[in-house]
């Protein structure tokens, strides 16, 4: 085992820890994403702490849940931007929350459709009359 493994195995966990522990924002109901991230980070140290070749493989492909759960968690630079940020989050779901009112707000509904038969499909309105 190299020197820089030797000094790797059990840092991702630690790293983990570490960073959880400076995230103030988090809240009692994040406890269940930061058990999986904490997970995933054991289960890479462990497997690199064995050195077998296959289970390093496998181990490594936890690598990006493991930082897709700490983006959610707002533990990467990118994240940490946005909350530190006045500016109002971008995406899919920002879109979706403005349109419907956003978390907490009524839900904008728009006016229903009006539709008839001979709208659709003109040849079969005039059929059923």
């Amino acid at each position: 085992m190299s020197a820089y493994r030797e000094e790797a195995v059990m840092e991702l966990t630690q790293s983990v820890e570490s960073a959880v522990a400076g995230m103030d924002w988090l809240k009692p109901t994040d406890r269940a994403a930061v058990d999986l991230a904490l997970t995933y980070a054991a289960r890479i140290d462990e497997a690199l702490a064995t050195g077998e070749g296959q289970e390093v493989t496998k181990a490594l492909y936890l690598g990006p849940h493991l930082l897709n759960t700490l983006r959610a968690l707002g533990g990467t630079p990118a994240e940490r931007a946005v909350l530190a940020s006045d500016k109002a989050p971008e995406g899919k779901l920002a879109q979706l929350r403005a349109i419907t009112g956003g978390v907490n707000g009524e839900k904008k509904r728009r006016p229903p459709r009006k539709r008839k038969a001979e709208d659709i499909h003109p040849a079969a309105a005039a059929a059923h009359t």
